[in-house]
């Protein structure tokens, strides 16, 4: 019985010392992070909430250069802690990665068959393209059951499996397999299949098949994120919107996504795609300006906007700031003070204000939802299951702001985020209907 306790005691020694190291690994992870970030608690505390939420640390990395930890060299009393360790991160060397095959553009050949360079003209003008059978925008959104007709997973499966020419994919997560499965085909088939996504999830069961089949993929090293969700089939189809390319974007969180046929539309998708996936310039690298910024889609007026190049926040706040009487939002990430406070001087004039907010990240100091409640908007917490991911503002319910971009500092600043802009009071219904629907099981005032 003694030798028993005797066993028992030192198992349980052994336990508690193995929980004591791992804590205070992670306690010395935790301060290295946060005098890496100049002592800066509040970025600390993004970080680890970014983690939490499922949308990666930040890369150790400042800006477009990656850097690398070197703890050679002893600490010298006379120098601060705090200084001696952002020292130890230093440049790492150069990987300009492999070179990738030009994308040409929609319209674009040469008597060879080879692929030349877009040629971005040097200005731009509003294009008009006359509604025909073709020309349509459907909008959809998730989750949904598995296999059900309208999914957002199965609409995207059909428009890759119906490709004839080429699938370009922006994807800041590639995590479903039928997805990657979908591309694998379409590259055996002899299409033209490119990938770029952001390096966190490299790794994912999914990508490593991709790459695997030998498609080529460009990933954002950068420690902000490739943070776009589009595909552009045959130069001619664009689809895009919230949600990411994984299950729980389909199935479980709320999402939308739009399919639109215009070429020129593809052709601007196509732009942005290159400047990526051939040229790697990502977030403030990226050059502004799209071939057609705004045009006709049908009955459908789009403006086509990436950030940070094309000063999305002076876009939409020039937006509310023309709204005549509704100003309705659904927000995953809100922490944006110029829209914010364009919203709150449509409250002074009069506009009905009304939004939705994710509720892991309502009520942070951060989040917009106190600012708007304390100035007269309806504010809700989203109660259903899943993220609300929703990042979409309708203006008069005839204008509909939705892409990948939350509306955040980061989505400004670092970011590669991709925005589109429909006018169309019936598209503008069926995302009021969204906002109607989820509100329902809703809670009334900020957290």
């Amino acid at each position: 019985m003694g030798q028993t306790m005797k066993s028992i005691r030192k198992r349980l020694q052994q336990t508690a010392l193995l929980a004591t190291i791992v804590l205070c690994a992670a306690a010395a992870a935790a301060c290295i992070e946060y005098l890496r970030r100049g002592g800066d608690m509040a970025a600390l505390a993004d970080a680890v909430l970014r983690t939490a939420q499922g949308e990666g640390m930040p890369r150790a990395s400042r800006g477009d250069v990656r850097w690398e930890m070197d703890w050679s060299g002893a600490w010298d009393s006379t120098q601060s802690l705090q200084s001696w360790v952002v020292e130890r991160f230093r440049p790492a060397p150069a990987d300009d990665g492999p070179i990738l095959p030009a994308v040409a553009a929609p319209g674009i050949a040469t008597p060879d068959g080879s692929l030349p360079d877009i040629i971005v003209p040097d200005t731009f003008e509003t294009t008009i393209i006359e509604p025909d059978f073709d020309a349509a925008v459907q909008v959809y959104f998730a989750p949904v059951r598995p296999g059900a007709a309208e999914g957002i997973k199965r609409v995207l499966l059909e428009l890759i499996a119906g490709a004839q020419e080429s699938v370009l994919v922006a994807a800041f997560n590639l995590g479903h397999e039928g997805i990657a499965d979908a591309l694998i085909e379409a590259h055996r088939s002899g299409l033209r299949v490119g990938i770029v996504s952001d390096s966190d999830y490299r790794e994912q069961e999914a990508m490593q098949r991709v790459l695997a089949a030998g498609i080529e993929v460009r990933f954002d090293e950068r420690s902000a994120f490739m943070h776009n969700k589009f595909v552009i089939v045959d130069s001619h189809t664009v689809w895009t919107g919230s949600t990411n390319l994984t299950n729980n974007g389909f199935f479980v969180n709320r999402n939308n996504a739009v399919v639109l046929r215009s070429p020129e539309l593809a052709a601007n998708f196509t732009v942005e795609f290159q400047e990526m996936f051939r040229d790697g310039l990502f977030g403030p690298r990226s050059p502004p300006g799209v071939p057609h910024p705004v045009l006709h889609v049908g009955p459908t007026q789009v403006r086509t906007l990436f950030a940070p190049e094309d000063d999305v926040i002076s876009v939409i706040t020039g937006e509310l700031a023309r709204a005549r009487t509704h100003i309705d939002f659904m927000a995953y990430a809100f922490s944006c003070e110029d829209i914010a406070g364009a919203m709150a001087q449509g409250l002074d004039r009069g506009l009905a204000v009304r939004g939705l907010f994710e509720r892991i990240h309502a009520g942070r100091d951060w989040s917009r939802d106190d600012y708007l409640a304390a100035r007269g908007a309806q504010v809700f917490v989203c109660a259903s299951p899943g993220k609300m991911h929703h990042k979409v503002i309708v203006i008069d319910r005839e204008l509909v702001v939705t892409g990948s971009y939350n509306f955040s500092r980061n989505a400004a600043q670092s970011n590669d985020e991709n925005v589109v802009l429909l006018r169309n009071a019936e598209i503008a219904g069926r995302f009021v209907d969204e906002l109607d629907r989820l509100v329902l099981e809703a809670t009334e005032g900020p957290v």
